[in-house]
C-alpha cells in the first residue's frame, strides 16, 4: 500500500516507535529492569535517540498546552464519531483520557478493512483485536490525534474528521469519493505547532 505525502494526508502518532520508562529510584529501576530485559526488550536501536530526544524537548517546551489539546481532540472527535453511529469504546471515560480512541466497526468489516478503506482516503488508522476476538482476527480500529493537534487542529476539525470517516463507514461511500475532503482540510494545516 503506498501512502501519500504526510501533507495530505491524516497521520495519527508521534515520536519514535518504542517506548520509554524513566525513574530516579533505583529500586523501581532494578525491578523495571529484571521484569523487562532480555524478554520484552534487547537490542536498543540507536538511530531512535535522536528522534526521541528532539520529541521529549518538545515535550518539555509545550507539555501542559500540548498534553491538554491532544485529549480535549480525542474526546471530541469520540463524541463526534459516536454522533455518527460508530461504536466508540469507553463513553464512561468520555471516550478517552489520552490521545487514543478505540472502536467497534465490526457492522463495517473487519480491522484490516477498514484500516484499508481509510487508508485510501488519507487516514491513517491501526486495526486491533478486541477482548473476545480470536488470535487470527480484528474486530476493531485506533486512531489517534497527535498529529492532527500538531497541526493546530482543534474541535471543529475534529468534528470535520468524524463526519469523512463517518462518510465512509456509516454512509458507505468510496474512499475516493471523500478523499478530496481529506485532502482540502489537511491543506489548512499545514504548519507544525508545538515544536522547537
Amino acid at each position: 500500500m503506498i501512502i501519500p505525502a504526510i501533507n495530505a494526508t491524516i497521520a495519527l502518532t508521534r515520536g519514535p516507535p518504542g517506548a520509554l520508562i524513566l525513574s530516579n529510584k533505583e529500586e523501581i529501576a532494578r525491578k523495571i529492569s529484571e521484569t523487562t530485559f532480555p524478554f520484552l526488550v534487547a537490542t536498543p536501536y540507536c538511530n531512535k535517540f535522536a528522534s526521541l530526544a528532539v520529541t521529549l524537548a518538545e515535550l518539555l517546551k509545550h507539555a501542559d498546552n500540548f498534553a491538554e489539546q491532544i485529549v480535549s481532540n480525542a474526546k471530541t472527535l469520540g463524541e463526534a464519531l459516536y454522533s455518527e453511529g460508530i461504536d466508540v469504546l469507553c463513553r464512561d471515560k468520555g471516550y478517552t483520557e489520552s490521545h487514543m480512541l478505540m472502536m467497534d466497526i465490526r457492522e463495517y468489516g473487519s480491522g484490516e478493512d477498514v484500516e484499508r478503506e481509510l487508508a485510501e482516503a488519507h487516514i491513517i488508522s491501526n486495526k486491533m483485536p478486541l477482548p473476545g476476538d480470536r488470535w487470527d482476527q480484528k474486530s476493531g480500529i485506533r486512531i489517534g490525534v497527535n498529529e492532527v493537534t500538531r497541526r493546530g487542529m482543534k474541535a471543529p476539525e475534529m468534528q470535520q474528521i468524524a463526519s469523512i470517516i463517518g462518510d465512509i463507514l456509516v454512509e458507505d461511500k468510496s474512499p475516493a469519493d471523500v478523499a478530496d475532503d481529506v485532502i482540502s482540510l489537511m491543506s489548512g494545516f499545514q504548519e507544525v505547532k508545538y515544536t522547537l
